[in-house]
Order: structure tokens, then sequence, then C-alpha cells
């Protein structure tokens, strides 16, 4: 733990400032650029720029590439400014809030957040954001009729800025000292005494855990110290917003990065994504392929001209090098990267994806660029029940208890006295017992006459109850005054200790008429769990218990147990209690030098936390608590469940659910939502599914069924199941809306988190954020499968197109003895990727969609917003081919596009060749020889690669002419319009030797047939991947 001196501790300005941006006016064009030169693309390009200034190797001037180059980066670095400034702003609104810091003399002073520090006491005022992680200390409550503060310890909290619960919580004082009236203002005694006597603070290391919080804090009293321990019972994250208390006194214990809110937002990447491992593949195939260029053109140059020295072969190799490196797309990663942005903004508006969420019209975002293209190759789909399948929306149903049976809750509560109740001996003291523990053992407050409550399961019952008349009309943590239909029942509280995942139940020990009992709730797994501490009755009852629950299939289930105790039990776990408690402060002997204590109390030597001391002890009392009935409490399916997760399943992806409820639960929703028939499912275990993935036992079976319910799971093995698919090489969408789905949504390819009741973290630890569920089927068979096609095209073209572009150049060199002269015209090569051939890549990126999807029954393509909408039910007819999207990036396509390629680059260079044998002359009998050749291979290339481009367009629109305008526009311009530029044209080039070539009517001969070669070449190859990628589609089936 981290120990803090408040009198010694070194004030640090700023320390509370929070810092989400990562430049500043000084550091961003150095820390930028070096950021873009980072990625291996960027810095390859780099250095060629770099070779490109240096006269005696560059074969180019360089200010045609330093422009492609600085538009490329440029571009890059401008959306990384203005997503900073915007941090800066955020940050600095942050920062700035003001607040009131308690000095020694009690007296207030205002500051900004940032200048927290741990150690001080702030007072926060109603509707305040909490500004650091704290402990509270003191509360207080204006009384509006006598204009006086009540000092009160507890507040009441809302932390929606932190899991998106928007229920009040109660938070209780450090310590439960007596409450004050009247006071003028917070300058009560014990504020007094926590600033004059508080020396020192044990914090634990940070972490992002919201459910735990553990802090030591030393008080000296009286010559006397006296060590008390914080829990998250008295913490308020910072983020929390104070309700319904006037002022709260903190303590303030982690600042700035080291809060909670901080270290839980999740700034890790996604390890590199499907779609750009398929990319990083091909890069290698390509620099595979570069080498072989560059070491047998050195190695001819070097055999050609056998008396050159070895740096005139090094100036040759560099020079090559500057020619080939153009076989690597400079654009396309830019490219990419604009369309992933452009599509997040798309799934942002997409209307079809808006859902009404409490009276708020609630969109899907996209959280993660990096990933948008993987929803079009999902294998699986991993999917937690409660709030995810289901609405998280409960109603209770029905009542059971052995004495009454299964009820509804009217026929249960007739057959209860409640003039009885007092005495808890009559012939209904079952049914009495269950109904108090219902209203007892809860963690759910009152708030302007409302119920409270993390719980939708405790909401919905004691709702329910309060329609009927039982419910509490005060709370507080020392008692609680019921209504039992008009008969008022007072129940002090002994002890509490409130719902944990890790013990999946809530004890409450009060005293009710003098009578001690113990009310335990929680799940059944926990609760009717065979152990051999329990007595033989108590065990054959918890058994029938547990045997009726397995055959509730439909519900969701509470378990209800009691314990009545004698006053000797009560003291002897009260006394044990607090010993473990100042042995955990250190506050008396260690055990081991107390013989006395040595045998009963050594086993809570080693509990660390306070929590753990309240565990072991609970576990004990509640040994052989005796079951007192079981809620049944519907859970209600998500909208439009049953369609979306049909036209999933026929989408060829595989379901799996997985649940931390009971096996009859988890199957009966899968069935019901349409997650899997009875004929092709089948359910297991958690750990048992584990055990078969990690052993790899019989995986055939597994893999082959379309869907599984794993019911029992931890959220840990919720994770470890992502893991182990993704190691097997399974594509995964997660996708769940609570805490305990985090490490699923980070381990899996995809991570969507659903917008529901239980919080933010899902949404926070996700690339998908989604209203409902049922948005998952557009994300995934429209904007996944459509996104997939799109850079599946402009990934596959841009290195045909660059390979069609550069291999000619590497047939010239060994023309001209492997010296590393140039072929084309230096704009040419520069602009060939960046300008000319971007546009209608582009286009694609934005627009391009599967034909067989927006075609009608008439031949008719949808082209606007509100006609393809009004198609949405004939579009998913695509359901049956989603598979096939995937056919367009795989290795044998990517193969057959570089070798495509090469081959029509080497048919097109030798039958230009052919025709330029004898040279071609001019009017005035000047031979055109090399500049010529350039120009007119530069124009057949231009015009076969536009071609080439148009023809795999399958959704011709507007925007596909808009785009091969411009790729003419901008190579007319950049041919004619800068040719004249002195700085910009090559001096091999003659400024006038274009005008020249097309002056010539030789030239328009041999563009003819150069492009009806290209042509009927690009059909042959077409009509060739077409085919393979039908072969493919079909094996999908």
């Amino acid at each position: 733990m981290l120990n803090i001196d408040i009198e010694n501790r070194k004030i640090i300005s700023n320390a509370n400032r929070v810092k989400t941006s990562k430049y500043n006016f000084i550091t961003f064009l150095p820390h930028n650029l070096f950021d873009q030169l980072s990625k291996p693309s960027t810095f390859y390009f780099f250095v060629t720029l770099c070779l490109q200034f240096i006269p005696s190797i560059s074969p180019f001037e360089p200010w045609d590439y330093l422009l492609a180059f600085s538009i490329v980066v440029g571009t890059s670095m401008i959306k990384d400014g203005l997503e900073d400034y915007q941090r800066h702003i955020e940050d600095h609104a942050l920062n700035s809030r003001r607040t009131n810091l308690i000095l020694k003399d009690l007296k207030l002073e205002e500051t900004s957040v940032e200048k927290l520090n741990s150690g001080d006491i702030v007072l926060f005022e109603k509707n305040e954001q909490i500004s650091a992680d704290v402990i509270l200390l003191k509360g207080y409550e204006l009384n509006r009729e006598t204009n006086k503060f009540e000092c009160i310890n507890h507040c009441f909290i809302e932390t929606s800025n932190l899991d998106g619960e928007t229920n009040l919580k109660k938070k209780a004082a450090l310590v439960n000292e007596n409450e004050h009236k009247a006071l003028d203002d917070f300058r009560c005694d014990c504020i007094r005494n926590y600033k004059k006597n508080i020396k020192s603070i044990a914090i634990e290391e940070p972490n992002d855990s919201f459910t735990e919080f553990d802090c030591k804090i030393e008080i000296n009293r009286d010559q006397r110290k006296d060590i008390k321990v914080g829990s998250v019972k008295n913490a308020i994250l910072r983020g929390s917003i104070l309700k319904n208390t006037s002022l709260i006194a903190c303590l303030v214990i982690n600042v700035g990065n080291h809060t909670k809110q901080a270290m839980s937002i999740n700034t890790d990447k996604k390890s590199t994504s499907v779609f750009e491992q398929k990319i990083n593949w091909t890069l290698g195939l390509v620099f595979g392929i570069y080498a072989v260029m560059l070491f047998s053109t050195t190695g001819y140059g070097a055999y050609y001209n056998s008396n050159l020295s070895t740096f005139e072969i090094i100036k040759f190799m560099a020079s090559s090098y500057i020619l080939y490196s153009y076989l690597v797309p400079l654009s396309l990663f830019l490219m990419i990267e604009i369309c992933k942005i452009y599509h997040a903004y798309i799934i942002s508006i997409d209307k079809d994806m808006f859902r009404d969420l409490d009276g708020t019209n609630v969109n899907s975002r996209c959280r993660n660029t990096a990933v948008i293209e993987d929803l079009g190759s999902i294998d699986y789909i991993l999917t937690d029940k409660t709030g995810t399948l289901t609405e998280n929306s409960m109603t209770l149903k029905l009542l059971h208890n052995f004495t009454t049976g299964q009820k509804n809750i009217s026929n249960f509560l007739e057959e209860i006295t409640t003039s009885n109740i007092n005495n808890l001996s009559g012939e209904n003291r079952e049914k009495e017992l269950f109904l108090l523990n219902m209203l007892i053992c809860n963690s759910v407050e009152i708030y302007n006459d409302n119920y409270e409550g993390i719980s939708q399961e405790e909401l919905s019952i004691l709702n329910l109850l309060k329609e009927h008349g039982y419910f509490f009309e005060s709370r507080t943590p020392e008692k609680i005054i019921l209504n039992l239909n008009g008969v008022k029942l007072k129940v002090y509280i002994l002890s509490n200790l409130d719902f944990s995942s890790k013990r999946q139940r809530q004890s409450i020990i009060c005293k009710i008429n003098g009578k001690i009992l113990l009310f335990t709730k929680g799940s059944d797994q926990k609760l009717l769990a065979d152990s051999i501490d329990k007595n033989e009755d108590i065990a054959d009852l918890d058994k029938k218990a547990k045997d009726y629950i397995n055959n509730v299939n439909e519900y969701r289930t509470l378990v209800f147990k009691y314990k009545i105790l004698s006053k000797e039990e009560y003291d002897e776990f009260k006394t044990n209690k607090q010993i473990a408690i100042n042995l955990l402060n250190n506050q008396s002997m260690k055990i081991s030098s107390n013989e006395k204590l040595k045998g009963k109390y050594e086993k809570y030597n080693n509990l660390e936390l306070l929590d753990d001391v309240d565990d072991a002890f609970y576990k004990e009392i509640e040994t052989n608590t005796i079951y007192v009935g079981s809620s049944l409490i519907e859970d209600k399916l998500s909208e439009n469940i049953h369609s979306t997760l049909t036209m999933l399943r026929s989408s060829s992806i595989k379901l799996w659910m997985i649940t931390g409820d009971k096996k009859e639960t988890g199957v009966a929703c899968a069935i019901n939502s349409g997650l899997a028939d009875n004929n092709d499912f089948f359910s297991m275990e958690g750990q048992q599914l584990v055990n078969r993935l990690e052993n790899k036992e019989d995986l055939d079976e597994i893999f082959r069924i379309s869907s599984i319910v794993v019911y029992r799971a931890t959220p840990a093995q919720k994770g470890k199941i992502a893991k182990i698919l993704r190691n097997l090489d399974k594509k995964i969408l997660a996708i769940g809306d609570g805490n305990n789905d985090v490490a699923m949504l980070k381990i899996a390819h995809v991570g969507v988190g659903i917008i529901g009741k239980e919080g933010r973290q899902a949404v926070l630890n996700s690339d998908f954020a989604l209203p409902t569920f049922s948005c998952l089927r557009r994300l995934i068979l429209y904007h996944g499968r459509f996104n997939l096609l799109r850079y599946s095209k402009i990934v596959t073209n841009s290195f045909y197109k660059n390979l069609f572009f550069i291999i000619i150049q590497y047939l010239y060199n060994f023309y001209n003895g492997g010296t590393g002269y140039p072929f084309y015209k230096d704009s040419f090569m520069n602009y060939y990727n960046l300008i000319y051939t971007s546009m209608i890549p582009m286009s694609i990126g934005f627009f391009e969609r599967d034909k067989e999807i927006f075609k009608s029954s008439n031949g008719i393509y949808w082209e606007t917003i509100e006609e393809e909408r009004a198609a949405q039910e004939y579009d998913f007819h695509a359901v049956k081919t989603y598979k096939h999207i995937q056919a367009y990036f795989t290795k044998p396509i990517i193969l057959a596009h570089i070798i495509g390629g090469v081959l029509q680059s080497i048919i097109l260079f030798f039958s230009i060749r052919f025709m330029f044998n004898d040279g071609i002359s001019n009017s005035s009998g000047k031979m055109l020889q090399s500049p010529g050749e350039s120009i007119i291979i530069s124009t057949i290339i231009f015009l076969s690669v536009i071609n080439s481009q148009y023809r795999i367009i399958s959704f011709i629109n507007k925007y596909s002419y808009i785009a091969v305008f411009l790729s003419f526009f901008f190579a007319i311009f950049f041919t004619f319009g800068l040719n004249g530029i002195d700085f910009l044209h090559m001096n091999i080039f003659e400024s006038e030797i274009v005008p020249k070539v097309f002056t010539n009517v030789f030239t328009y001969f041999i563009l003819a047939g150069g492009l009806i070669l290209t042509y009927s070449l690009d059909t042959l190859f077409l009509l060739y991947i077409d085919n393979r990628i039908k072969k493919m589609q079909q094996s999908y089936k």
C-alpha cells in the first residue's frame, strides 16, 4: 500500500489534473511528426523521400514526391491536431471547475479541482460532481424550517458518469459518530477532530475496479493511535454526483490519473485486426517481390557494366530502390483511414440503429475504427443473456415456499395476517419470514417516495409488494420502519453485508421485537450448494428447493433463507469479527504472541482487507440457514430479438450464449429468443466448456453445432472462452451490457457494448456501442458486410495497379543496363497513386454495395436513403450470402491480383517494345524514342487502370461518375497544366514532348492497340477472379 504522511506530505501543484490530450503548441509538430514516422509504412516513404534529395542517387527531382508525401502526412497530422485540440478543450473544462478546500482553521478556500492533493479535506455541495476519489467523513442536511444544518452519517450519490446507473446509491461515513442538529454550517466537532488528528493514509495500489476500495486512515486521539479502515461503502469515486444531500466533507484519497475513473478508461488498442493482418501479409509478399526486383536489377547492372566501381553499383541500387518504392501504394493507408472515419460517422447517424431508451433517442456509435471491417468476417458471436438478449426489465411473477406452494403475489399475501407478524410463531411463520426477508434483505433506498436501487430483481419485488400495501416507510443504516398493510413494524439493523459477485448473496442481521434474525438472499447456485457443514434436515430441504428451481425453466430465481440467532451467537459473531478487524488494523497484539488467542483466531491473522473479514465471518454464521422461499421473475426479451438472431444464424454465424444463470433458464431463453432450436444446439456448464476447449476435446463436434448455451459461467470464464476461440483462429464478436462482460469484450476481435441498465463499463471497453441487441443485425449484415467488400476491393486493386505500373519500370531497367534510369515522368510516378488512380477507389470505399442486395425485382438500383430504407425487407436476403463477401479478400484472390498485375504488365511492355522496335518519328522526322514511349505507356496504363477500377464497381451511382471525371481532370491538369512549371518537370523530358506525342497519328494507333490488348487481358482477368470467388462462395454454403 502507498503511505502518505499528512503533516509532511509534499503538495504537488496540479496533482489532480486530468490530461487526455497528447500534444501542446510547442510539441505538436515534432511529437506528431515522430508519431507519423513511427508507422512502418510512413517511415518507408520518408526514407525514399530522403534518398530523392541526394542528386547522385535520385533519378528525379524530389519536389513532386515531397508534395505527395506532404499531402499524405499533412492530412493525418491535421486530423490528429483537430482531435487533440478537442481533447484540450474538454480537459480545461474539467480541470478548471471550482470546489471548496477546508483549511486547518476550518475556513474555506475556493480552488480549482486540479489543485487537490491526497490528504486534503474538501467540502462538496449538492449536485456537485466529485472531483477525486474520496472517503466520506460527514454529511450535512439543511433543515428548511430552521435553516440549520443537521450533521448526518451518510449521503446519496449518482454514478451515471461511471457506470451509467441513474439510481441513487447510499454511502456511509467513515465513522458512525453522533449526529448533531442545528448547526450554522459544516464546522462540527467531527470535522474539527478529523482536520486536527488525521496523521497518515495508507492507500491501495491504484486500480480500475469500481467494486473494491481499501485504505487505512490513522487518527490520533487522546494520545491513542486509532486506525480506521475505509472500504467501498465509504468511498465516493471521481465522476459521481452528490444528490439529495446538502453538503458532504470528504478526505481526498486518489487524485489525477490514479483515480478509478481515469484508470478504467480503456486506452489499450486492439491488437491488429483480422483485415489488417491480411494487409500485412500482402505487404510482406510485395516486399518480397520488391527485394527480388531490386537485387536482380543490381546484379544485372553489375554484370552488364563490369567496369563500374562498387560505389557506382550502390548508386544504381539506390536509384532502383527509389524507382521500385512506388510498388507500395503511398495513398492506400490514408485512403482506408479516411473511409473508416466516414463509415464510423455513417453508423452514428444510421436511423435504423437508433432506439428509444427511457424517452431518449439513442444512436449507435463506433468507438474503434480499427476493427470496423472485421464486422464482415465474424464466425462466432458470444453473447451475454441478461440485459443483452433480454431487456433487464424484471417482473415478479410467482412466489414459492413449501408451506403454500407456488402462488402469485396476491394469493400469497392473502394468507398473511399482519397483526401476527410481531410474534413470528404462528402457522404462517414461514410465509411471514419470507415476506420480511424480501422487505429487509435488499440494498434499495427511498428517494422522493420512490425506490432506488441497483438490482432490477429487488426493485421488481419491492414495487409489486408496495402495490399490495407492503413497503418500508423509512430506512437508515440502523433502522427500517415497515408498513405491513397499515401495521407499523420497527426493524433494527445490527449488521449487513451487501451483495457481491464473489459471494452472490446478501445477508443482514436484524432485531425484530427482541428476536435476532439473519436473512440471506441470493443465487440458488450458492445458497443451495451442497456442504458437509449442513445438518441433514436442512440439506434435504435445500435439495427439494433445488429440484423445484431446476424445473422452473423460464424464470430467473432468487432464493431466500433465514436463521434465528441466539444472543450468545450474535455476541460471539460481533466480538470475534471486531477482534479480526483489530488484527487487520494492527491495534491489538498479533496472534503469534498471544497464546490465548492462538488457535481460535489464527485463521483470521492473514486477512488483508476489511471485505475479507466480512466474508469470512458471514460465511460461518450463514451455515445452516433455512430455505424459506424463492421469487420467480420474468425478464422480458429484447425487442426484435427473435428475428435478429434468426437472421444471424441464417448468415452461417454460430451463436454462443454465455450466462451466469442456471441451465434451465439459459436454455429456455435461447429457444424463446431464436438463438437455438431443439435440433441443433447443446448446453454446457462454463468450466466444463473451458476444460474441453483447453484440452481440445471433441472440437469438431463443438464447432459443428450452430448454437451453444453456456450456463453458470463466471466473468473470468467468459474471457477464457473468448481467448481460446481467438487462439484457435475463430473470428469472434462478443456482446454484453455489464461489468461481468468486460473481459470477453476486450479479448474478442470485435467487442460490442449494450447501452443498458447495468452500467457503462461494457460500453467503455467496447469497439461499438448499441442501444439494443437488434441493432447488431444491421451493424453486421449491412455495415460489416459492405465495408469488408469496399476495403477488399480498395486493397486488392491498389496492389494490382501498382504492380501493373511498376513492373514495366523493372523490365525497362534491363534495357538500360540496370542503371536505375527512370522510364516514367516523375510527376506521373508521384501522382499516379495519390491522385490519378485514387478517385475511383475512394468512391468505392465510400459508396460500394453488393449488387445482389440493392437490386429490386424489376432491375432498378436503390439510390436514395429513403428508397434504401423502404427496401429493407428485400435487402436482408443478403443473410444467405454474408460469408460470400469474405471471398473477396482471401489469400488466393490477393495472389491472383498480384500475378494478374505482373502478367498484364509484362505483356503490355513487350507489345509496346515491339511496336517501338524501329522507333516512331513525328512529322518533322524526329524520333520520339524513350520519352515518347514512356508517355504512350503511361497513358495506356492510366486509361486501363481507370477502366479496370470502373468495371469492379458493383453499385454504379453519381459518385462513380464524379470520381471518373476527377481522375481525368487531375491527369490532364498535372500532365499539361504543370508541364511548363520549371521546378516541377524533369530535365530529361523536354517540355514540348507531350504535345509532340499527341500530335503524332501513330500514337493513336499504338494507344488503340494497347488499350484493346489491356481491355482483353483485363476481361480475362476479371472473369478468372469472378469465377474463383464464386467457387469459394459455393464452398461457404
